[in-house]
């Protein structure tokens, strides 16, 4: 059975207003992240046909400082490679149990260097708490590439969201198919 765009749009957006008026819950949170994230992948998918070249997977995690409390934060990641050096694609974050962000984001590598290459990182997206709220963050540190297919990342930035601005640094995992 097929389903037009619209109306899958349009169920998204239903179970988001459904889950506004619903008492708020760790769960309920937990599921409008997970249903986001779910359609994000449906659309890299139907987007990429040759779903095994071309891919990089991975993961970072690190604290966020703003004026009065750190928080630890961690992400996940699957990206399109556009080409060797620029990732595109969908991170998924979490800052605390409650509080979700949802970007689309950028890894841009800058050619000065073989194995240790500056990174140049930015999202922009939705963070789910009480009440959905813009996200986006910016940042720059450095790719060590660990042989062809995977590298280890360290960068750092500022971000806005629910919690307000905040400076933030990440240590990562990087995987290339």
């Amino acid at each position: 059975m097929y389903c037009s765009a619209s109306k899958f749009v349009s169920y998204i957006k239903r179970t988001l207003q459904k889950s506004k008026r619903a008492r708020r819950s760790p769960l309920n949170n937990s599921f409008s992240a997970y249903l986001t994230l779910t359609f994000l992948i449906l659309t890299f998918v139907a987007v990429r046909p040759s779903l095994g070249s071309g891919l990089a997977l991975g993961g970072s995690l690190g604290p966020s400082f703003d004026s009065s409390t750190t928080r630890f934060a961690w992400s996940t990641f699957i990206f399109y490679k556009w080409d060797e050096m620029v990732l595109l694609g969908p991170e998924w974050s979490f800052q605390n149990q409650n509080s979700h962000q949802i970007l689309g984001t950028a890894y841009i590598r800058l050619p000065l260097g073989r194995v240790l290459m500056p990174l140049v990182v930015g999202g922009i997206g939705l963070q789910t708490q009480s009440s959905p709220a813009l996200a986006y963050r910016w940042a720059g540190g450095f790719d060590l590439k660990n042989g062809k297919r995977s590298s280890l990342l360290i960068y750092g930035g500022k971000e806005r969201s629910f919690f307000g601005p905040a400076w933030f640094g990440r240590a990562g995992l990087l995987l290339e198919f």
